[in-house]
């Protein structure tokens, strides 16, 4: 019973860390596509990125290579995302 539980807790969580990693795509296809970034929030993005990376660190102290790369993954989508916001941002 402990076995299925622990197994269903890492497909459950293995599952959510690739949800994360593909969450923001639509959003930065939609910038590229568009060239526009009107209405998507920097801010946001460059605190979800942050919290990313404290998650990777927590995943590497505590040896967990799973979240960390998961994490990393996601990461990087979202910095690419805010580059993007920054570069196709209406001009004033």
């Amino acid at each position: 019973m402990i076995n299925t539980i622990k197994i269903i807790s890492e497909v459950i969580a293995l599952s959510a860390l690739g949800l994360n990693v593909v969450i923001s795509l639509p959003q930065t296809f939609k910038i590229l596509k568009t060239k526009n970034s009107k209405g998507v929030s920097a801010f946001s993005f460059i605190s979800i990125v942050i919290l990313q990376i404290i998650t990777v660190l927590h995943g590497y102290f505590h040896h967990d290579i799973a979240l960390m790369i998961g994490m990393l993954l996601a990461a990087i989508v979202n910095t690419i995302l805010v580059s993007l916001i920054f570069t196709y941002r209406p001009k004033i």
